[in-house]
């Protein structure tokens, strides 16, 4: 997208945390459009352009009739996710799970108020680790199916994540089920018994769900946008209306974040959230590193993603890694980073040589084995994911 229009869309992340409004419209609204529904602003941004909130030249009558039939769909769809929400978090309270909501609609009303205005596109849900096969359990009763595969192949392929996705033909969006606050590679790990001791309550369709407490919600939402390269503007956005609407004690949580390693990527997102205008400087700008010039580097490779899409600078493979291991503060940190990269399988090893469900074990190997192809140039060394959603039956799609 041209530098004009992302240069209004983060003008709109700016606005949606609580910041200035943007000043002009953008010279091509079907291109700024198509950018905040890339960054998935359009539901925090599309009620204040359409009420005339911010001072912007009008839209067009075509223009604003389909954005305001996108804006009750995209309600709609998070009014769904709700209810699957609440659901899914009475079932584990009743059997005796601990669960916490982490980020979807909980964050959409804790961050902005409003459950209806976030676009998500799977619900998380954290669970201690040993409650993980109760909480399995409980999602295959509710209809959910784990990835296409064995479960000794889930074991190999998620282990390392923390977390493991589920499907429902019938539910809104797909469930992340989480036993760990962090993935294996990075240090940044709070104790989970302190986050479930620390959880705050929210309203959600009709029910109260359990979700981290703000300050929490900041250290872990600041330390998972800094593990994808702030690659996505409602990240930022919704961060920053979190640090707004709850405002932490900046030194003590930057002190907690430091027991872990994770200062230089609160850090990081302070910096953004600030380069924008989404947060105050004299609030959280307060807490950065007096050393910090190792971030001067790195927030042009943040913007410079946003104009190129979502998935930017992680399409640089290269430039991603650069990135992350800038964001670990100690040479222990990153050399666990770089030698659990090398063996961690991902679905792309299962893509390039599927084994037979007993040889499982033998993925380390065949990612070793499949960098090494892509090093050396080797055609298709680098496949597509392969589909983990499972298939439904014909008396599940009759549900």
């Amino acid at each position: 997208m041209r530098a004009d229009g992302i240069g209004f869309v983060v003008a709109c992340a700016r606005a949606a945390a609580g910041g200035a409004p943007p000043s002009a419209p953008p010279q091509d609204w079907s291109a700024a459009l198509d950018a905040l529904r890339a960054h998935r602003l359009l539901p925090l941004a599309g009620r204040s352009l359409l009420d005339g909130a911010w001072p912007l030249a009008t839209l067009d009558d075509a223009t604003r009739r389909a954005l305001g039939a996108e804006l009750r769909e995209s309600a709609a769809r998070a009014l769904a996710r709700c209810h699957q929400a609440a659901e899914l978090s009475g079932a584990l309270q009743d059997a005796g799970v601990r669960a916490l909501a982490y980020k979807g609609p909980a964050l959409a009303f804790v961050a902005h108020g409003d459950a209806s205005v976030r676009e998500s596109v799977d619900l998380d849900v954290l669970v201690e680790r040993r409650d993980r096969s109760t909480a399995e359990r409980i999602l295959h009763a509710l209809g959910y199916r784990p990835a296409a595969m064995s479960a000794f192949e889930r074991r190999v392929l998620f282990a390392w994540e923390g977390a493991s996705p589920w499907w429902r033909e019938t539910a809104e969006a797909p469930v992340e089920l989480h036993w760990r606050a962090c993935e294996l590679r990075l240090p940044w790990r709070l104790s989970l018994g302190e986050l479930f001791e620390r959880a705050a309550g929210v309203p959600l369709a009709g029910t109260t769900i359990a979700a981290p407490a703000p300050d929490d919600a900041l250290l872990l939402l600041a330390w998972h946008g800094t593990r994808h390269a702030w690659s996505q503007l409602e990240w930022v956005a919704s961060w920053a209306a979190l640090a707004r609407r709850h405002p932490p004690d900046w030194q003590a949580i930057r002190a907690r974040a430091g027991r872990v390693d994770g200062a230089r990527a609160l850090d990081i997102a302070v910096s953004v959230a600030t380069s924008i205008g989404a947060l105050d400087p004299l609030g959280g700008a307060g807490v950065l590193d007096a050393e910090a010039g190792w971030l001067e580097g790195l927030l042009p490779a943040v913007g410079a993603g946003w104009s190129l899409g979502r998935e930017s600078p992680a399409v640089d493979r290269a430039a991603y890694r650069r990135f992350v291991l800038a964001a670990l503060e100690r040479p222990v940190n990153r050399a666990r980073y770089v030698a659990l990269g090398a063996l961690l399988p991902t679905d792309r090893d299962f893509a390039w040589r599927r084994l037979p469900p007993w040889a499982a074990f033998a993925y380390p190997l065949v990612r070793i084995l499949r960098l090494l192809a892509r090093t050396l140039g080797i055609p298709r060394s680098d496949p597509a994911p392969p589909r983990l959603r499972p298939r439904a039956s014909a008396a599940e799609l009759r549900r």
